[in-house]
């Protein structure tokens, strides 16, 4: 069973042997809602149920909705998709996949939904050209702490996480306007110095420059492209620290 943190609290989920039904139970084992979905035909396969959540997709609180991939033959038969709970279709893409699936060194596992200061975003990546479609969401990521204050995202099961902060040095995103992005870092004890890079969704590095402790570096992103960025910081004696970001114009 999966582990889902919805806005009624903590829940369970199940699948049925033929991937037709997830249940959702109650930390009782009592059933909580049933989301419909219908098993992709021969020859596509799909990933996981992503995103769960109630008012990401639409701002309906009563009802549940989901993100899911499916690989077809080709990638022009291949979608992105968005259903609610009892099945209604309220997204498709043709031809792309989400962040989460791509094959990539530099932005490997990155979410594919953000909350910006305009509200929360969808990434998708064309999967026969090297371009991202950003679509707007109608709701909002759901947050456990102050979104101004520090970035969260849904993982895969709609739990919202902090972005990369752990005891050994942390480092977060914040857009703190539609024209610049602040990146907040600490370098972990013992640690003097690094380099900090942003890469962007091709893997090649934008910008550079040397850290040292704790502090703020400013990503004016007015002067670059639309898409999703990964910024790291590499050091000499301890492991990097890495975050993902998306801008939008």
């Amino acid at each position: 069973m999966a582990l889902l943190s919805l806005q009624e609290g903590p829940k369970m989920m199940d699948v049925n042997s033929n991937g037709s039904v997830y249940t959702i139970y109650n930390m009782d084992f009592s059933v909580y809602r049933e989301l419909a979905f219908t098993a992709p035909p021969a020859g596509y396969s799909c990933g996981p149920l992503r995103y769960i959540t109630e008012e990401l997709f639409d701002t309906d609180p009563s009802t549940i909705e989901f993100l899911v991939n499916m690989y077809g033959p080709s990638p022009e038969e291949s979608f992105v998709k968005i259903y609610r709970e009892d099945g209604t279709e309220l997204f498709s893409k043709a031809g792309g996949t989400t962040l989460d699936y791509m094959n990539s060194t530099v932005m490997e596992a990155s979410p594919s939904i953000f909350e910006t200061p305009d509200g929360a975003v969808l990434l998708v990546q064309n999967l026969s050209a090297a371009t991202m479609d950003i679509y707007s969401l109608p709701g909002h990521v759901p947050c456990v702490s102050s979104c101004a204050e520090t970035a969260y995202y849904a993982n895969a099961v709609g739990t919202p996480e902090q972005l990369n902060t752990n005891d050994n040095g942390s480092i977060n995103v914040i857009n703190s306007s539609p024209a610049s992005s602040q990146v907040q870092y600490r370098l972990p004890a013992g640690t003097t110095n690094g380099l900090l890079r942003v890469f962007d969704m091709q893997g090649r590095v934008i910008t550079s420059t040397n850290v040292k402790g704790n502090g703020t570096f400013q990503f004016v992103t007015s002067d670059h492209a639309a898409g999703a960025y990964r910024v790291s910081i590499e050091m000499n004696n301890a492991p990097a620290l890495s975050s993902s970001f998306v801008v939008v114009h």
